[in-house]
């Protein structure tokens, strides 16, 4: 893949064409991308070969409509005989020229089973070093908080969304990103994962959560292995600093021959030397 370049993953629903042009149009002006895939998900895996076919039909959709804008023409499904038709429009040549940019992207389509999401975003990511946008101005409702709180707890902020602000909707190609403009407010192509609501918030995979948790209890129980081992091995040097505390104690006794104010002090006194080893031994752990 070109240095810089991204991927862009457009997760699609519906079969007209325009909004996913409008996407790529954008984002091939905005960011470097080299490759669009179109993204279905589906639930039941009995049904992965019609969400297939479907996608086919989403890419030949885009395709055809391409053609026909460089032509001079609109494609729209005419609900009066329920069919793809085509009408002329006023389009300039530059605009045309838009268009066959956005023609010449290499297009692929991918279904994923909803149980495989996480693993499948993780393989998009493996393969193209996170240089991705995902776009979910299409996506089904009943997966965009899914899809939205998978890439966030991915680190993932790379997420657009496509959204006219059109006063009066016309469905039709006056709603083309080359009748568009955002200088009037006429559309706005938003991170959703960078609102002034959604900025800065952290999302955390419940697995990874737990997979921290292990790895926490694990320490616990190494720190506390490790602490029990000090704590015997603390003892052991004051038990044995004590029976030789009582042998010198016992030998000046008998070869000075003390008396009885110098007997108290090294009792009082003497014992404490044992304990401040053990705190440099303790402190020794953390240097």
């Amino acid at each position: 893949m070109i240095e810089d370049t991204k991927i862009l993953y457009i997760f699609v629903t519906s079969d007209i064409p325009d909004i996913y042009i409008n996407v790529i149009g954008y984002c091939i002006e905005h960011y470097k991308i080299n490759k669009v895939i179109y993204l279905g998900i589906v639930k039941d895996r009995g049904q992965r070969v019609a969400i297939d076919q479907k996608l086919e039909e989403i890419k030949r959709n885009v395709s055809e409509q391409l053609v026909s804008l460089q032509e001079g023409n609109y494609k729209y499904r005419n609900k009066d005989v329920k069919q793809w038709d085509t009408k002329a429009i006023d389009i300039k040549s530059h605009e045309k020229q838009r268009y066959n940019k956005i023609a010449s992207q290499k297009f692929e389509s991918y279904t994923i089973i909803y149980d495989e999401l996480d693993n499948e975003i993780s393989s998009f990511l493996r393969v193209n070093n996170s240089q991705c946008i995902f776009d979910v101005s299409a996506i089904s409702k009943n997966y965009l908080v899914d899809v939205y709180n998978l890439l966030l707890s991915k680190d993932i902020t790379e997420i657009y969304s496509f959204e006219l602000k059109l006063k009066n909707r016309s469905y039709d190609e006056k709603e083309l990103i080359h009748n568009l403009s955002q200088d009037t407010g006429d559309y706005e192509y938003h991170c959703l994962a960078k609102s002034s609501y959604t900025n800065g918030k952290i999302v955390v995979a419940k697995t990874k959560y737990a997979l921290d948790l292990k790895e926490l209890n694990k320490l616990n129980i190494v720190l506390g292995i490790w602490a029990r081992g000090f704590a015997t091995k603390v003892f052991i040097v004051y038990v044995t600093l004590i029976l030789i505390f009582i042998l010198v104690f016992v030998f000046l006794i008998i070869k000075f021959n003390w008396n009885d104010s110098e007997k108290w002090f090294f009792l009082i006194f003497l014992p404490l030397f044992p304990y401040f080893v053990a705190c440099l031994l303790y402190l020794q752990q953390y240097k």
